[in-house]
């Protein structure tokens, strides 16, 4: 029996397998839970059942693009999902988003700035972000609405400002022969189009747009850390000097008010043991740890395409 036959019976033996549980999951599928009923529900899960802090990563660039996970869904409903499920849980007494990001979409920064906003209304359990490497630009916007903020010595932090960047490829193409035929309707439809010169009325309309989108930001981040308001009424030069986009380690954040405390995990933990009034420490938890049915979704998912791959190919 040559290799392309033994690797045919095993993608069928997969195809079976995965229409077996396949059809297991459907049956079994729970209902969704209230969020009165979801209470406890966290640690009933997971076993555990003790005072314990929810634990959220965010270790990549910020936006609402797909997430290629067991979790399913974008990147900014994965963390909005763990938030409301340790806000849900009586056992969860508070939560460290734990950031080593260089920043992300503005639109998905606000999306968690905002839900980090209202469980704190909603439950009164402390949040904190906890910067390691690096939490810039929309990822210290999401650390700004948390109750704490911890940094290292050497994180770098800051760069609170917006950007766009455009290419202009019109003379290359011209060297190789190819020109570019736009069709619109509207006058600003091709506006940052890599194929023509940009004029000077669409310089000014997308200046326009990141000065909105920068004040958006700025107010935001304002309302989260009071210290920075405060010097803005105080001393206005150096706090535009603060906000012009240049970063700064965790020592000059401190000194600035951009973060509360040097140090790391062992300090947020400490900040949620003293407004909580724990006396022993609590268990760091993540959950959900996997989604079983998004791995077997992608599992087999893939199992099927290569055998039909191989069905086309014989």
């Amino acid at each position: 029996m040559n290799r392309e036959s033994i690797a045919f019976i095993v993608l069928i033996i997969l195809v079976i397998i995965s229409i077996v549980i396949g059809l297991f999951i459907v049956k079994s599928k729970p209902q969704k839970v209230k969020e009165e009923e979801f209470k406890g529900l966290l640690f009933k899960r997971s076993g555990f059942s003790r005072n314990s802090i929810g634990l959220i990563r965010i270790y990549q660039t910020i936006s609402n693009e797909g997430y290629i996970g067991l979790w399913g869904g974008s990147f900014v409903e994965r963390v909005i999902k763990m938030l409301e499920a340790y806000a849900y849980d009586d056992k969860v007494k508070g939560i460290i988003i734990r950031i080593n990001s260089p920043g992300g979409t503005v639109g998905a920064s606000q999306e968690i700035y905002r839900a980090i906003l209202r469980i704190r209304k909603e439950t009164g359990k402390p949040i904190v972000a906890y910067l390691t490497d690096i939490a810039a630009s929309g990822a210290y916007y999401v650390a700004s609405a948390t109750d704490y903020i911890v940094a290292n010595p050497g994180t770098l932090t800051g760069s609170i400002g917006v950007i766009m960047t455009n290419l202009n490829i019109k003379e290359l193409l011209q060297k190789i022969g190819i020109k570019p035929n736009i069709i619109k309707q509207g006058k600003f439809k091709d506006i940052g189009s890599y194929f023509k010169e940009m004029t000077q009325e669409e310089r000014k309309l997308l200046e326009e747009t990141t000065k909105k989108i920068y004040n958006q930001m700025l107010e935001d981040i304002k309302r989260g850390r009071p210290k920075l308001k405060k010097l803005e009424q105080e001393d206005y030069e150096k706090f535009r000097n603060i906000v012009d986009g240049r970063i700064f380690t965790g020592e000059e954040a401190l000194e600035i008010g951009l973060v509360d405390a040097l140090g790391g995990m062992n300090k947020a933990v400490k900040y949620i043991m003293k407004r909580q009034n724990l006396k022993e420490e609590p268990e760091i938890i993540e959950y959900p740890k996997i989604n079983l049915e998004k791995f077997f979704e992608m599992f087999f998912y893939n199992a099927q395409k290569n055998f039909l791959n191989v069905l086309l190919n014989k």
